[in-house]
């Protein structure tokens, strides 16, 4: 009898169109999980795929993320997304090509402040670019949510507050914590709505030689305020 795991690897095989050599388990989310595979030819590629027993929804199903990330990698953006070689809404399942480079939380202690800074500044560019490039007409027709509401995720404000007044976080990270909060709060009259990649944390961005070489998961992507995408960077 066939289980869970090979069936999965079957219809990823359909999909590709090629023998797989190599099908490993490479991460379980709460809503999906990912298949790092290795086809006959020496290519790579990973495998999102929706989770039977998923424990929460994130904003856009995986049919919608591939799509979107599509529409995305056409607008000549600074930074690469993603290679997207197939999209299913039935069962919800995409694949890209692998992306060479480890994430930016497993590396960030080796950077030197230079090589920070000069990624933070790659960042900057690259939600500057989606502002400019991707149109809330475009958000809308790609099925993301458009969010019109000012202020921060909830959850955001909640760690915030919980981390101001954590005596076991030295004080100054509490102290940069406290400043970003008074940034955020003190510029609610100078809000900026734009699409909006709203996960851009240091496990979906990815780096080689020191510089970005990629940026994952565009499951809670939407059209809403642009301090909800930096105030996860905190």
């Amino acid at each position: 009898m066939i289980d869970d795991q090979e069936k999965t690897k079957l219809l990823i095989q359909k999909f590709l169109g090629k023998e797989i050599l190599s099908f490993e388990l490479k991460g379980k989310g709460a809503c999906n999980n990912a298949y790092y595979v290795e086809t006959n030819d020496g290519k790579r590629y990973i495998i999102k795929e929706e989770r039977s027993d998923k424990e929460t929804d994130e904003q856009n199903d995986l049919a919608v993320e591939g799509k979107l990330i599509q529409n995305l990698s056409g607008l000549g953006l600074s930074i690469p997304l993603p290679k997207i070689v197939f999209v299913s809404k039935n069962p919800k399942i995409y694949g890209y090509e692998y992306i060479e480079g480890d994430m930016l939380s497993g590396l960030w202690k080796s950077l030197s402040e230079k090589e920070k800074i000069c990624i933070f500044r790659s960042l900057g560019l690259f939600h500057a670019e989606l502002g400019e490039k991707f149109t809330k007409k475009m958000s809308e027709a790609s099925g993301i949510e458009i969010n019109m509401s000012p202020g921060l995720h909830p959850e955001v404000v909640k760690e915030y507050e919980r981390l101001v007044i954590d005596d076991k976080v030295p004080k100054k990270y509490r102290d940069l914590v406290q400043h970003a909060k008074e940034i955020f709060e003190g510029t609610f009259d100078k809000v900026v709505f734009q699409f909006i990649h709203n996960d851009a944390h240091h496990e979906n961005v990815l780096i080689k030689d020191k510089k970005i070489s990629g940026i994952i998961d565009f499951g809670n992507a939407e059209y809403g305020e642009l301090a909800k995408e930096f105030s996860r960077y905190i």
